[in-house]
């Protein structure tokens, strides 16, 4: 049907008066303003009388930092606002709430994660490297990843140790069945520590001789790396695994046109370090003197390849979180050469690091084990310190308290990483 414009031949009478449109318009902004009015006094009672609600509710309900900071300078009162700011600066105990909620002791917290991780297990006994939610009813597992073992032995172990928990046990059991049965998990290629958090859990009492040698044997099964063990064999073979002067490489620049280190490899050579210096003891337990030799050696070689590298592009190295790994393969060189220098070396990474912040879960659980270790190697209590007032930092911004899931990763997703939780199980009750 065509329409006609008003005046020219508009024969057919309109359904709706010309007359009365205005006033039609007229009373839907009036309607609309009344609505607006009612808004802007029910924001303003909600300002003078509940606050400390919005705050509660915001944080119970694990909202993101940024979004909760944005919402409550815009509710909250001035006063209000610059108190939440200093609270959570506050980062180590006897600071112990959470956005006005109780924060759990680190044995509470360790249980909370632990039951969740042993609701990841899958019917074949491996874990998925994460859960991804985003809403607590969606969520989402990842495939297995079978390269996070030794991170889940470790921290079972751990974890029964301290609590003497059968249901840990149990779970113990099962991750060395699976892990140590090659039809069950065809590889363990290794990208992070393997060995270096095995050995602990082989040279306990609690553990009897069949549960050792599964230890061992999920240890042996993650030492080759072809493209990085190929190459330190043939530097030892050429008699090339002698000690830097790790002085002259403190704040210094490596060599740029030293092209025998990667810094996508940064992260291998740190962790191959550190499993290196771990089985050089565990074979020398054994009786395999040899092999212990050779092994030290590649520890040397393995570190003596990150500290170049650090050297090389510092900037690139802390992007890829090598520094804490660099920190801790030094103090397990120096715990066990008793070489001074070491030591020395993984404190001037302590002091170049400590300021850069951490924001993933995967940085701070690598920030706090390094400091961990720096405070067993040097009895040093600021490390202690530097250590609980992470994790406090953590149970602030990433432990999930509403859905009981243990620390999820950056403010901006709820990625419950296995690798990561098994560790801070660890470092939670240790």
């Amino acid at each position: 049907m065509e329409y006609t414009k008003a005046g020219e031949n508009d024969i057919s009478p309109p359904s709706t008066p010309p007359s009365k449109k205005p006033l039609l318009i007229i009373g839907g902004i009036f309607a609309f303003l009344i609505i607006f009015l009612i808004v802007i006094i029910v924001l303003i009672q909600g300002r003078k009388n509940q606050p400390a609600t919005i705050e509660k509710t915001l944080a119970g309900q694990g909202q993101q930092t940024g979004f909760f900071n944005q919402i409550k300078n815009i509710i909250l009162p001035q006063n209000e606002t610059a108190k939440l700011t200093q609270e959570k600066n506050q980062t180590l105990a006897p600071v112990n709430k959470i956005a006005n909620n109780k924060k759990p002791e680190n044995k509470e917290a360790a249980k909370i994660v632990f039951n969740w991780m042993g609701k990841m297990k899958t019917a074949a006994g491996t874990y998925p490297q994460d859960e991804s939610c985003l809403l607590p009813t969606q969520c989402k597992v990842a495939a297995a990843d079978n390269t996070q073992g030794a991170f889940i032995i470790a921290g079972y172990f751990k974890y029964y140790e301290k609590t003497k928990d059968s249901g840990a046990l149990d779970l113990l059991n099962s991750a060395l069945n699976t892990y140590s049965n090659n039809k069950t998990v065809p590889t363990i290629q290794n990208s992070l520590w393997n060995c270096r958090l095995l050995y602990e859990v082989w040279k306990s009492p609690l553990l009897n001789k069949n549960q050792k040698d599964k230890v061992q044997t999920i240890c042996a099964r993650g030492l080759y790396f072809p493209s990085l063990t190929q190459k330190v064999e043939k530097d030892i073979s050429k008699g090339s695994a002698g000690e830097l002067n790790l002085a002259l490489f403190q704040d210094r620049q490596y060599d740029k046109n030293d092209t025998s280190i990667k810094i996508d490899d940064i992260i291998q050579y740190a962790v191959y370090s550190s499993d290196n210096s771990i089985t050089s003891v565990w074979n020398k337990d054994l009786g395999e003197q040899q092999t212990s030799g050779i092994d030290w050696k590649k520890a040397i070689l393995f570190f003596n390849s990150a500290v170049k590298t650090y050297s090389k592009d510092q900037r690139a190295a802390e992007e890829k979180n090598a520094v804490p790994l660099i920190g801790v393969a030094s103090l397990d060189i120096y715990n066990i050469g008793k070489n001074k220098q070491y030591r020395d070396y993984s404190e001037y990474l302590y002091n170049k690091y400590k300021t850069v912040p951490c924001d993933t879960l995967e940085k701070c659980s690598f920030k706090i084990f390094f400091y961990s270790q720096l405070f067993k190697s040097t009895g040093n209590t600021k490390y202690k310190f530097e250590k609980e007032s992470l994790i406090n930092n953590l149970f602030y911004e990433h432990f999930d308290s509403a859905n009981n899931k243990g620390f999820f990763d950056k403010m901006q997703s709820k990625i419950y990483s296995v690798k990561d939780n098994a560790l801070l199980i660890y470092l939670l009750v240790e």
